[in-house]
């Protein structure tokens, strides 16, 4: 990454003698970029399931579940909203009650930034909390199920996913090197 970041650099730079205008517009597209999303499918706890009939999400702050136009639920902190899927209906619970009945796949997204939690899912025997926002896809191949995808800016999702795919112990170059 480092090398390529580079590489941009002394491209800019080049480009920058040949001709003075390039170079201050490309300063410019760089500083003002924005933030690119990344689609992360989620598992269950053995890695092998994609796919769902039924969840349970949760927080430590206020979310709300959605279907980005009309159907909208919120839940309090701790409370927790069970959605199934079934012949083309997603059915959000709260406990046991009913709250919203949607065709539209449904958002879920946190109303304070707090982690989203999904019940029973663990990620090193700890609950799995995911930053930025929950889409639920209904499944192409199997009609009944939906598949969870967790929906974040690139940086936020690198931030996550990088400490956990180096030991510690290789230590802060080596970590930044990846």
């Amino acid at each position: 990454m480092k090398r390529f970041i580079l590489g941009l650099f002394f491209i800019i730079i080049a480009n920058g003698f040949v001709n003075e205008n390039l170079f201050a517009e490309d300063i410019y597209l760089i500083n003002s970029v924005t933030p690119q999303f990344v689609r992360v499918g989620i598992s269950d706890n053995s890695f092998s399931n994609y796919l769902f009939d039924r969840i349970s999400f949760t927080s430590e702050g206020d979310f709300v579940v959605s279907d980005n136009s009309t159907a909208e639920y919120e839940f309090k902190a701790g409370e927790i909203a069970n959605i199934q899927y079934y012949k083309g209906i997603f059915e959000v619970f709260k406990d046991t009650k009913p709250v919203l009945k949607m065709e539209n796949k449904p958002y879920i997204s946190s109303v304070n930034g707090k982690p989203i939690g999904i019940v029973g899912l663990k990620r090193k025997g700890k609950q799995a909390l995911y930053s930025g926002s929950i889409e639920l896809e209904a499944g192409i191949t199997k009609p009944d199920k939906f598949a969870v995808v967790n929906v974040l800016p690139l940086q936020q999702y690198l931030k996550g996913v990088v400490p956990n795919e180096m030991p510690t112990n290789f230590g802060l170059e080596a970590l930044k090197a990846q």
